[in-house]
């Protein structure tokens, strides 16, 4: 390899400048102009214009310190150099360029880079790096791959992947894929993380088992978180509506009337529980509860007087089962329901006060009685014996004589107002519907 170039050589003891053209013949070594020069006795401190020329095809190893390269552009692979804090302005375009260590401030890469140490200040990236241990400060990064560690202040990631990272700082990815990272601290958003894409109507490529993924393909009313398994593929958990932050749906919640699977772990929609018992429990069912507030298809039965169409399945209940009796009878029969004014009301049966007791139905022990009937307290039919004391009449000495001093006599009063057995009260409540 050739330098040529035509140089002032200030020299000789009478200042006498003098001009030659120098031709030296380099072996791979920039370096050895000066060997050259020197050995030639031609002073190089004030050789003027050096290294402004071109220099092509260098093959040896070659350290650049403190140099600044302006717009370069390097074709190929780097490879054994040693980039000691250099300044870069302008656009790299790498095949495949390694950056041990240094910063890179304000270029443009392409390529495959790999970056070990390096510390980038607001670079684009386009293509590909594999980085051991990069730093992005204020960069933008755009349809990178990347691997390594990754110590952000303000990057941001638009598109590409982001495989086996760590990363730290405050990191921004748009539309980035990050497979497998480790975070510390920092910030990551509008990204997809081990498959759970935020807002993302498309399922994750390359699911792993249990990965998460909110499917937004059904809009911001009803996004579906899924998990994948290998098994069963994409699985709903739970639908969201975004916009009112609820839940409006959880799956794998047992849709069963008649709870038949009996299951010790799934609980029940709302919608089974609900149809379970109305199947199980019947309009005109009879409750009996401590507390005084009544279930919501509930009502006390007090006597009082309804409207039926507040009430038409337990006014239809009472006409169809034959429990109901004329206003004017109810009083004797005030455990059934009476017909009110015959049009618009009916009136419930009146259980505050009373025993309920259960109709004998030929057992011979309350025989003659009608269901829901009212029945008065009662002694059961019984007597009592007695005597009269009879004492002699010895009155002005009449002997044999005997007289009744008092034909009649009465027991001394004990007990109540009424009688009754030892009891415990309770409300009653009726079943409406």
């Amino acid at each position: 390899m050739a330098y040529s170039r035509t140089h002032t050589i200030d020299s000789g003891p009478s200042g006498d400048t003098v001009k030659a053209a120098i031709a030296v013949k380099l072996d791979g070594d920039l370096t050895n102009i000066f060997t050259y020069l020197n050995e030639h006795d031609v002073a190089t401190t004030n050789i003027h214009g050096l290294g402004s020329g071109t220099v092509c095809g260098t093959t040896n190893a070659q350290t650049l310190e403190n140099k600044t390269i302006v717009n370069p552009v390097i074709s190929g692979s780097i490879s054994n150099a040693s980039i000691v804090t250099p300044t870069f302005s302008g656009a790299i375009t790498s095949g495949n360029a390694t950056f041990n260590g240094g910063t890179l401030s304000g270029v443009t890469m392409t390529g495959t880079i790999t970056a070990s140490g390096a510390t980038l200040l607001t670079p684009t990236f386009s293509g590909a790096i594999t980085s051991g241990n990069a730093t992005f400060n204020g960069g933008t990064l755009s349809g990178v791959t990347m691997t390594g560690t990754i110590t952000g202040s303000n990057a941001t990631f638009n598109g590409g992947t982001l495989s086996g990272v760590t990363m730290t700082g405050t990191i921004t990815a748009s539309g980035a894929t990050i497979i497998g990272p480790t975070i510390t601290g920092g910030t990551i958003t509008q990204s997809t993380i081990d498959g759970i894409t935020h807002r993302g109507s498309s399922a994750p490529s390359n699911p792993l088992e249990g990965m998460l993924w909110l499917d937004s393909s059904g809009g911001p009313t009803a996004e579906v978180l899924r998990r994948y398994t290998v098994a069963a593929g994409w699985v709903p958990i739970m639908t969201f509506n975004i916009t009112a932050g609820t839940i409006t749906q959880l799956y794998g919640i047992l849709d069963e009337d008649d709870m038949a699977s009996d299951s010790a772990l799934l609980p029940p929609s709302q919608q089974s529980v609900k149809a379970y018992i109305d199947a199980n429990s019947d309009v005109g069912d009879i409750r009996f509860s401590l507390s005084a507030t009544p279930r919501a298809t509930e009502i006390k039965l007090g006597g009082g007087m309804i409207n039926r169409a507040d009430y038409p399945e337990l006014w239809n209940y009472a006409v169809d089962n034959g429990l109901t009796v004329a206003e004017a009878d109810w009083p004797v029969y005030s455990g059934l329901f009476s017909t009110g004014d015959l049009s618009t009301t009916f009136r419930l049966p009146d259980f505050r006060g009373v025993f309920p007791r259960f109709l004998d139905e030929g057992r011979g022990l309350d025989p003659g009685r009608i269901h829901g009937t009212y029945e008065h307290d009662e002694l059961k039919e019984h007597f009592h014996t007695g005597g009269v004391r009879i004492s002699a009449n010895t009155a002005n000495g009449a002997q044999g004589a005997y007289a009744v001093s008092d034909p009649s006599f009465a027991t001394g009063t004990t007990g109540g107002a009424e009688t009754r057995p030892k009891n415990i009260t309770l409300y009653a409540f009726i079943r409406f519907e």
